[in-house]
């Protein structure tokens, strides 16, 4: 197993310890573990790309567990209350994911592998900044949520133009 993909396996162990610091209300603790899983998903693909250890599988499973850990974020931001009234977001932004994962899937049956462009990038760094200012600030935390939505919108919206192209040229 690459290094990289061994960071990125790493992550999706962080999943319970930040849900398990969330319920116990240990939110700076979670927002360290946040922030580190955050940090491992640059780590994985900068040493992936840099030492050429891009791999099929890593391929999949970095993305998998960047969505898995924004997901649980803002899934147990929503249960725990620290910022109230933000279910229409997360119904938002779990269908925009589930829209992803079948095109994604649908592609992968077709043998093509979707890679980031800069506007996943973006959006995910706005992601992460507004669950750490949700956590930070929570009084705030709906608007830069509604901010890491609309980012994550227009980031669908462009992969949906990509895979209208890619699904035409199959």
């Amino acid at each position: 197993m690459s290094v990289p993909n061994f960071i990125t396996i790493a992550r999706f162990l962080l999943l319970p310890i930040f849900v398990t610091l969330m319920l116990e209300r240990k939110y700076y603790f979670a927002l360290v573990v946040f922030l580190f899983a955050g940090f491992t998903d640059v780590l994985d693909g900068y040493i992936a790309r840099k030492y050429n250890m891009v791999t099929r599988c890593g391929k999949i499973l970095d993305p998998l567990a960047d969505k898995l850990i924004q997901l649980t974020a803002l899934v147990m931001i929503t249960i725990t209350g620290v910022v109230s009234n933000i279910m229409p977001l997360l119904v938002i932004i779990l269908g925009k994911e589930l829209l992803m994962g079948i095109g994604s899937m649908l592609l992968w049956r077709k043998g093509i592998i979707v890679s980031a462009n800069w506007y996943g990038k973006v959006a995910t760094i706005i992601f992460y900044a507004a669950i750490v200012f949700s956590i930070l600030m929570p009084n705030y935390g709906k608007m830069f949520l509604i901010v890491a939505v609309i980012a994550a919108i227009f980031a669908f919206g462009m992969y949906f133009i990509n895979y209208l192209k890619l699904r035409q040229s199959i």
